[in-house]
């Protein structure tokens, strides 16, 4: 090996061993370097454990490194295994593994986490939710041993004594899983109340002889509820007056109106503001059948409010008139909502002269419906989907899809009232079964209509109506919906457009009715600038 023992070669038999330092790390084979061509693997043992690199320590800068050490819960391979453990990786990202950190999958709670109060988390690890806070008031129906003072710890048993407590700056009330009673009325209380689990969980049931909730002259938020089994003449799930109310995230099911009553579901008057975000309407029944003047308004009906009701569910609701909602002298948008399966069964005319909407009704106000599916509803006298009455130039439908709808006696998809006028722009009316696609009840009634497919109703415009094919954009087109099963259930449909479908960039090609991909608009619910939410 070019070394003899009078140059040091510790073994003049054996040529891999010599006493040149080949790696210069100071230790050659003859120093018993196990690789001496790895200047990090030598036999020092640099942090004091017992063990070099050498002897397969995996970090020889770390003393708690070693084969067969301990495992600690410090995210390193402890014992040189080449395994960390499951309970040492850190799930959530925020710098403490699992079996260090009390929950792993919340990045906010850690051990150095901030407490933050109403949320029902122990941010620090310390083992206390909301130390230090004196809002929110806690509910929970499910406490045992309570001092009932609405911390956490102690909460209170029932809603209505968190809110009668309330004051000090404090108007927030968080409520645990459970099934509350009907709640007492409230006039004039700001108050923010919350379901901290969810309304799948979080719920408030009228029992079948009285309205969930009431308020008047209030600010409001509500949150994370279902408000079921109420009945009331106007509002047996939420009846809301005179204020502002943002209510979302919630259900309402199976409320039931007295006879010409109005709102089974939510109903509404005079609110300033108005907001219905991600809420669910079904099985809500507002006298259908009754043959009452009033009767409106299965899931939702606003009386001279304004209103923004966006990105919520409206099925398998029943009205005299308007089964899905019905809107009543209010301004505002409906956007991004599935209303389908809601019906109407009455004949008797409701406020002026209106009857009908299925699925909607719009009577007078400045409304927007855009960017709705509207679908399989049905109405013994007018307006399968969409029914509308003095509307006066103010009602704008862009780009929905109005289909699968029925009739008895007009306007399948569309019927408009006297003095009945609206915008009709990038919307597909398809399917419709009834008279007709588009009617209306003034035979002078023409929509301002462009772009629009209107196809396979029968008979696509009522009598007395102008035939627009090929005018103003407007086509005549099956618009190749990707999956229509007619099987009566409303959620496993899906009435986006195949992409073969005529109704692809072929709406208004205004820059301002682009899809949110910047593309020219495509006809339907899922175009336009709107389409971005779904």
């Amino acid at each position: 090996d070019g070394w003899t023992t009078c140059d040091d070669d510790c073994d003049d038999g054996d040529p891999d061993l010599d006493p040149a330092d080949l790696d210069g790390d100071g230790w050659s084979t003859c120093d018993d370097d196990c690789d001496d061509g790895d200047p990090d693997v030598e036999p020092a043992d640099l942090d004091g454990d017992g063990w070099a690199t050498c002897d397969d320590d995996c970090d020889d800068g770390d003393a708690v490194v070693f084969p067969g050490a301990a495992e600690l819960c410090d995210g390193l391979d402890n014992d040189c295994d080449g395994v960390l453990p499951a309970d040492e990786v850190d799930g959530d990202g925020d710098g403490y593994a699992a079996c260090g950190d009390c929950d792993d999958t919340e990045a906010a709670v850690n051990p150095s986490g901030t407490e933050v109060c109403g949320d029902g988390l122990d941010e620090d690890c310390d083992g206390d939710v909301d130390e230090g806070c004196s809002c929110p008031l806690y509910v929970d129906q499910a406490a045992t041993g309570s001092q009932e003072n609405g911390t956490w710890d102690d909460p209170y048993l029932d809603i209505d004594d968190a809110i009668g407590a309330l004051g000090g700056g404090c108007a927030w009330v968080e409520v645990l899983p459970g099934t509350y009673p009907h709640l007492a009325d409230l006039d004039g209380v700001e108050l923010e109340l919350r379901g901290l689990d969810g309304p799948s969980v979080t719920i408030i049931d009228g029992a079948g002889t009285d309205r969930c909730f009431k308020f008047k002259n209030d600010d409001l938020v509500i949150e994370g509820f279902t408000f079921r089994n109420g009945e009331a003449d106007k509002g047996a799930g939420l009846r809301v007056e005179s204020g502002t109310a943002h209510v979302t995230d919630c259900v309402f099911e199976d409320n039931e109106c007295d006879p010409n009553g109005e709102g089974a579901g939510l109903y509404a008057k005079d609110m300033t503001d108005l907001l219905v975000r991600g809420c669910t309407f079904t099985g809500n029944d507002c006298d259908s059948g009754g043959n009452e003047s009033d009767s409106d308004g299965g899931g939702l009906y606003a009386l001279t409010s304004t209103i923004q009701v966006e990105d919520s569910v409206f099925v398998d609701n029943a009205a005299g008139d308007g089964g899905g909602l019905y809107l009543n002298d209010s301004d505002g948008e409906v956007v991004r909502c599935h209303v389908a399966a809601n019906q109407v069964s009455d004949s008797q005319a409701g406020s002026g002269n209106s009857r009908g909407g299925g699925g909607v009704f719009v009577y007078k106000g400045a409304v927007t419906l855009a960017n709705n599916v509207v679908v399989d509803n049905t109405s013994n006298d007018r307006g399968g989907g969409l029914g509308c009455y003095d509307s006066t130039g103010s009602l704008v439908v862009e780009n929905n899809t109005i289909a699968y709808n029925q009739s008895d006696h007009g306007g399948g998809g569309i019927h408009a009232g006297d003095n009945g006028d609206m915008v009709l722009i990038n919307t597909i009316v398809a399917f419709n079964d009834g008279d007709a696609g588009i009617d209306a009840y003034d035979p002078s009634f023409q929509p301002d209509q462009s772009y629009c497919d209107v196809y396979g109703n029968g008979l696509d415009y009522g009598a007395g109506l102008t035939d627009l094919t090929n005018q103003d954009g407007n086509i005549a087109s099956d618009p190749l919906f990707v999956a229509w099963t007619d099987n009566g259930d409303p959620y496993d449909d899906d009435f986006s457009l195949d992409f073969t479908s005529p109704c692809i960039d072929t709406g208004d090609p205004a820059a301002a009715h682009d899809d949110p991909d910047g593309s020219d608009n495509d006809m339907g619910a899922y175009g336009g600038p709107e389409a971005a939410g779904w």
